[in-house]
């Protein structure tokens, strides 16, 4: 993921501290355990021929409180040097954390 990364995106702070290499193993990990489902994937179509959209849904249950949560969440991709590249990562849910779906303390691991 981190190669696909627009470079804006890259040297922003809360990219590098929680889209590194160590989380996103985790969040796959969990992925392959069934503790996280994605579903809804849908591109939208945008005019610019060069940016794509994509919203998801994520969903888990965390093992403090045993409750699932869903959150809408969307990227958009950018095409650059005939590329694209993920230039923004988003949380659509009002009450969503700013903090990627992927955070290990959210799903209460360490």
């Amino acid at each position: 993921m981190n190669s696909i990364v627009d470079t804006i995106l890259k040297n922003w702070n809360t990219f590098r501290t929680y889209f590194n290499n160590k989380r996103l193993t985790r969040f796959i990990d969990n992925l392959t355990q069934d503790k996280i489902t994605i579903s809804n994937l849908k591109e939208t179509i945008s005019d610019n021929k060069n940016i794509k959209n994509y919203t998801f849904t994520s969903q888990y249950t965390l093992t403090t409180d045993n409750k699932t949560y869903k959150e809408e969440r969307s990227i958009t991709l950018s095409k650059k040097n005939n590329e694209y590249k993920i230039a923004k990562i988003m949380c659509n849910t009002s009450w969503c954390s700013r903090m990627p779906f992927f955070n290990p303390w959210k799903y209460n691991i360490k």
